[in-house]
C-alpha cells in the first residue's frame, strides 16, 4: 500500500494496526520503551505479559494500554497467542484514557476477546481510503472504543472480578438485547431467550439483570414506549393501531401505561402538551413504572 498521500496525527506512521494477529508458539515481543505512541492491545488467547505489577498471565478478553515509556514484553511459550492491536499517538490517547480513568500498563478484563475488532477495522479502512474526513472518523472510532472498554471494565467490577466466567456471555447478551429493541413488537418469552443462549431460564434472568440492571421485559417495554412516542410524534395513525404496531394487544392498557410513564395520554402527547403541565411521579429512568405483567 502506498501511504505517502495519507496524513493523520492520530495513528503514527508506519500505521501499525491489525486484528487477529497470530503469533507462533514461543514467539515473544520484547522491546524497550520507544517513540511517543501508546500500544493498545486486546488478547484473544492466553499468554504472559509485562505489566506495572510484573510478569502476569493474560486471558482472552483482557486488554492493556502501554504508555510510550513502558517496555513492551509479551508472548507465549506454549500454543502461541492471538491479539488485536494498534499504535496510537500518545498526545491523542493518553488524555482520553485519563478522563475515563482507564489505567495504563495494567491488564483490564472486558470479557470480550473481539472488543477491539470493529473499531480497528474501521481505522484500517480510513487509513486505506483516506480523505479529509478520515481524521475525525478515526478519532470517533477510537473514542467509542475507549468508552466501550470503560463500560466492560465497570461490568467486570460489578460481577466480582475480571476473571469471571460470566463475562464471556456478555457479547451474546448484548446481541440479544439489540434484538429485543429492534423487534420489540414481538412477545419474547424468557424460556425462548434462554434457549437461544443455551442457558436455563433462571440463569439467563440472573445474568441479564446483572449485565443491564433491568429485566428483559423492562427492556422490551422501554423499546415499545420509544417506538410509540415516535409514531405519535411523526404520524397520524390511530392510537389503537400504534398500540398494535408497538406490541400491545390492548389499546386501553397501552394508554394507561403510556400516561404512567410520561405523565400524558397518547392524545396529549400527540398534541404537544408539555410534561411540565402535569406532575409525574419520581422513578428510576431506566425502569418501567409497571413491570408486573408475566415476562413469559
Amino acid at each position: 500500500m502506498d501511504k505517502t498521500f495519507v496524513s493523520t496525527m492520530i495513528i503514527p506512521q508506519p500505521y501499525l494496526v491489525d486484528v487477529q494477529t497470530r503469533h507462533a508458539p514461543g514467539e515473544w515481543y520484547d522491546r524497550p520503551p520507544e517513540g511517543s505512541a501508546v500500544l493498545a492491545m486486546c488478547f484473544r488467547s492466553r499468554g504472559r505479559i509485562l505489566t506495572a505489577s510484573g510478569m502476569e498471565e493474560f486471558s482472552p478478553g483482557e486488554c492493556i494500554f502501554h504508555t510510550p515509556d513502558f517496555p513492551r514484553k509479551h508472548g507465549s511459550d506454549g500454543e502461541g497467542f492471538c491479539n488485536d492491536w494498534c499504535y496510537v499517538a500518545g498526545a491523542f490517547l493518553l488524555p482520553r484514557l485519563q478522563a475515563l480513568e482507564l489505567p495504563c500498563n495494567r491488564l483490564l478484563a472486558t470479557g470480550n476477546p473481539a472488543l477491539f475488532e470493529d473499531a480497528l477495522r474501521e481505522v484500517k479502512l480510513e487509513l486505506w481510503h483516506h480523505d479529509r474526513h478520515s481524521e475525525q472518523m478515526i478519532a470517533a472510532a477510537l473514542e467509542k472504543l475507549l468508552i466501550t472498554v470503560r463500560r466492560a471494565v465497570d461490568l467486570a467490577g460489578r460481577l466480582g472480578g475480571g476473571n469471571s466466567a460470566e463475562l464471556l456471555h456478555y457479547p451474546a447478551f448484548q446481541a440479544l438485547r439489540t434484538r429485543l429493541i429492534n423487534e420489540c413488537r414481538r412477545n419474547f418469552t424468557v424460556a425462548e431467550m434462554a434457549a437461544s443462549l443455551h442457558l436455563s431460564p433462571n440463569r439467563f434472568a440472573v445474568l441479564y439483570k446483572a449485565f443491564f440492571g433491568v429485566t428483559p421485559y423492562a427492556t422490551l417495554l422501554e423499546a415499545r414506549l420509544m417506538a410509540a412516542r415516535y409514531l405519535l410524534h411523526s404520524g397520524t395513525l390511530p392510537v389503537k393501531e400504534i398500540a398494535r404496531q408497538c406490541g400491545w394487544s390492548d389499546e386501553y392498557y397501552f394508554a394507561r401505561f403510556f400516561k404512567r410513564r410520561t405523565g400524558l395520554t397518547p392524545g396529549e402527547f400527540r398534541r404537544g402538551i408539555t410534561r411540565r403541565a402535569i406532575p409525574v411521579p419520581e422513578r428510576r429512568p431506566d425502569l418501567p413504572a409497571d413491570d408486573s405483567e408475566n415476562e413469559e
